[in-house]
């Protein structure tokens, strides 16, 4: 629950409050784990406990995680939407708008608006904004610049941990592209201990692309962190294979469908909008779905999809 410890402290004197904030510290460190079907459960349930005695930091950190949530799914306009609406007195607090600064410039990042992101990220400063800063650089093919603008970060041991593991992430891109294999095995092997020791795992989720081709030439990295990778399909062996031709000729084409709508987080409303298909019929495709990848979870299901290489 390290990732939890940097949530602010909250006034948990009422039931309600106590059980919201113990839901939100949930979300937040599922959300870090990339369990992010489960960060949303705690969130809905985290909004049924804080209504029950509302406090208004509590709601605000609701919104919050729920912004960050909806650029990891893929969302960043929704995200934006959210943050817009945050008000009250703890979205003045120092620590609250940087953070709403940061997700900010996730969002347009995801968005592709680099010149907005970049905005956001300069009003942050510090180590966390330099990290969001060099992402954009690299955004806008400026190698140089990133790697000028993340270089100090390594060097900044009273980074938040997150902070450090993208770095490390972003300097082990920067070698591997350089074909500095040493330095780029050596970054990514410290971006690994940090994050599976701090249970961190977005920043690597979001490298997929370029990581997947490095992790898959060194499995002498990956053996030691194959347990942190798997789940994040980066693991290899078979949290990496290919489809499972019995699991795939068992899915019906409409039940692939419901499952990669399922994938991005939709609910079960706009899974059946998106498909032009009743909710009810959403709900049967579901219990087909979970029944033949033997789950019982929406988040089951997905992981054990991407381990089957269905999505």
């Amino acid at each position: 629950m390290s990732a939890a410890a940097r949530l602010p402290e909250v006034s948990t004197g009422p039931a309600g409050r106590r059980v919201a904030a113990v839901h939100l510290a949930c979300a937040w460190v599922a959300l870090e784990d990339v369990r992010l079907d489960e960060a949303r459960d705690e969130l809905d349930k985290a909004r049924v406990a804080n209504a029950e005695s509302p406090d208004a930091l509590l709601a605000a950190l609701h919104d919050l995680l729920t912004a960050r949530l909806d650029v990891a799914a893929g969302h960043p306009d929704r995200a934006l939407t959210v943050l817009g609406a945050i008000g009250g007195d703890a979205a003045g607090t120092p620590w609250f708008r940087r953070r709403m600064r940061l997700v900010e410039a996730e969002a347009h990042l995801a968005g592709d608006a680099p010149v907005e992101a970049m905005r956001a990220a300069r009003a942050v400063g510090g180590a966390e904004g330099a990290v969001t800063l060099a992402r954009v650089h690299l955004h806008e093919r400026l190698p140089d610049a990133a790697s000028r603008t993340v270089r100090p970060v390594l060097r900044e041991p009273s980074a938040p941990a997150a902070v450090r593991v993208e770095a490390w992430l972003l300097d082990a891109y920067l070698a591997y592209r350089e074909e500095d294999t040493s330095r780029g095995r050596r970054s990514l092997e410290r971006a690994l201990r940090l994050g599976e020791r701090e249970r961190i795992g977005l920043p690597f989720a979001r490298a997929r692309n370029w990581l997947l081709p490095a992790l898959r030439q060194d499995p002498e990295l990956v053996r030691p962190h194959r347990r942190f990778l798997g789940p994040l399909g980066l693991g290899g062996g078979s949290d990496d294979t290919a489809a499972d031709p019995a699991v795939l000729a068992r899915l019906s084409k409409r039940e692939l469908e419901v499952l990669i709508l399922l994938s991005r987080m939709l609910t079960t409303d706009e899974i059946a909008t998106e498909l032009y298909i009743s909710v009810n019929t959403v709900k049967t495709h579901l219990k087909n779905i979970y029944r033949k990848l033997a789950v019982t979870r929406r988040g089951e299901a997905v992981r054990r999809a991407r381990r089957y290489r269905l999505l």
